[in-house]
């Protein structure tokens, strides 16, 4: 029989008839209804529940009788609706994971492996739930804290207020709200349907404009700049700064035309443009990828 054939012949209740998970204090498993694999709920007294999981791998070609298995554990508060995640768990609460290569089932022999290594069935459950719960250990859990506050506390917030600095000096420069926060940036990334830069279904709420010599800019940039331009003036001014070369540009209608047409235009446009991409595009990827981060659990 081929080894795809074998796959197909296998069901859920024949993977979960293979765990025996009583010796090892867990509850009765689940089989999928969409995948050959089993689920198990662990429910604590605190009313917070860890979710198990593991199932052959559907997301890669395995040509072979021996197949990957895909292991996952995710840690949240326990509802009579299911398993809420949470974003801001703390360092000490045990650790989402998911294991992609680590675990393999070998249809021909019926046995399972770790790395390589035979192993019981059972023993997949003991593996990845003593690496879930590694960080509520004190003592032999304090080098993987430090990493989680380094990578999931410090990094993301540096992001996160880059993020905000960023937002507040586009509304500074050019008057444009963002809508939403870094996390709807994040799903327009990997949407399929993504939302455009600009315009009234998009990211960022267009700025009122005016007409400043002529030439339709937005209302808040005009402000910005004549202020901008006002405080460097006066800078100059009170301690008596004098550049030969800025009195020779403004000395002449033409030289001066052509500055105030590239920096209100640098200023107006291009700056804002820059910011729209950190935002819509820098930032979010950032954050994602740090969140996304698989760390070593060892």
């Amino acid at each position: 029989m081929a080894d795809s054939e074998k796959t197909k012949s296998l069901t859920a209740d024949d993977f979960k008839k293979k765990f025996n998970l009583e010796n090892i204090s867990f509850p009765e498993p689940l089989a999928f209804s969409n995948a050959i694999g089993i689920g198990v709920k662990k429910v604590y007294p605190t009313g917070f529940a860890s979710v198990y999981g593991v199932e052959i791998a559907r997301h890669k070609p395995q040509p072979t009788s021996r197949k990957s298995l895909f292991a996952h554990v995710a840690y949240g508060k326990d509802t009579p609706e299911g398993v809420i995640l949470m974003s801001d768990k703390k360092l000490s609460d045990p650790i989402d994971l998911n294991f992609d290569d680590e675990f393999s089932f070998d249809l021909q022999t019926d046995k399972f492996y770790y790395k390589d290594q035979e192993i019981r069935p059972e023993e997949i459950f003991t593996i990845i739930d003593k690496a879930h719960k590694k960080p509520s250990q004190p003592i032999t859990g304090f080098p993987l804290r430090c990493k989680l506050w380094f990578w999931r506390k410090f990094l993301t917030g540096v992001i996160k207020y880059l993020d905000i600095f960023l937002i507040g000096l586009l509304w500074v420069i050019s008057g444009e709200r963002i809508k939403g926060g870094i996390w709807r940036r994040i799903i327009n990334i990997h949407s399929d349907k993504r939302y455009q830069i600009e315009g009234k279904d998009g990211l960022f709420e267009e700025a009122r404009t005016m007409e400043f010599f002529g030439y339709k800019a937005k209302r808040w940039s005009v402000v910005f700049y004549c202020v901008l331009h006002l405080t460097i003036f006066s800078i100059f001014f009170w301690k008596k700064v004098s550049y030969s070369f800025i009195d020779q540009v403004f000395s002449s209608n033409f030289l001066a035309l052509c500055y105030v047409v590239v920096s209100f235009a640098t200023t107006e446009s291009l700056v804002p443009r820059l910011l729209k991409s950190a935002i819509n595009e820098l930032t979010p990827r950032m954050f994602s990828n740090i969140s996304d981060k698989k760390l070593a659990i060892s």
